[in-house]
């Protein structure tokens, strides 16, 4: 779907207009949990993709964000099938708690947005650093000074 809608934001963008393409992450992607290892694999490869999309749209000077909601366990009848919705809504977050909290840091501009323990580990694994990093080796690719 990227590879569609991104050239229409890249001709916004040269017209001096903003565009923002979100991400579902997962809390999971930077901590994984044993019993769903395809799903926290899938988030931390989305994770990884998230980032260095940033870092490359960024580095051409591009006005296209690339923004990451990080949400933790949030209320889902996606559940209902496997039979875990009982047992899982101990643990969520209600629906519209995640709306309320994902929307203001949206709709502001920030670009990593974890929400509920997911803001914790973002907190302890250094986000920031990931960014700092893969923007330091896409300069050494091309020469420059990181």
């Amino acid at each position: 779907m990227l590879t569609c809608i991104l050239p229409h934001f890249q001709k916004r963008s040269a017209e001096g207009k903003e565009s923002t393409v979100t991400m579902i992450t997962s809390g999971l992607s930077l901590v994984p949990l044993p019993t769903v290892p395809n799903y926290c694999a899938t988030k931390a490869a989305l994770h990884s993709f998230t980032v260095s999309l940033r870092v490359m749209l960024r580095a051409s000077g591009s006005r296209v964000r690339v923004a990451e909601v990080s949400p933790p366990l949030v209320e889902s009848e996606l559940h209902d099938p496997y039979g875990t919705t009982e047992r899982l809504s101990k643990h969520w977050m209600f629906l519209d708690e995640f709306i309320r909290q994902v929307m203001p840091p949206l709709l502001s501009g920030e670009e990593n947005i974890p929400i509920g323990n997911s803001k914790g580990w973002w907190e302890r694994f250094g986000e920031g650093a990931k960014e700092e990093l893969a923007r330091a080796r896409l300069a050494g690719r091309r020469g420059e000074n990181s």
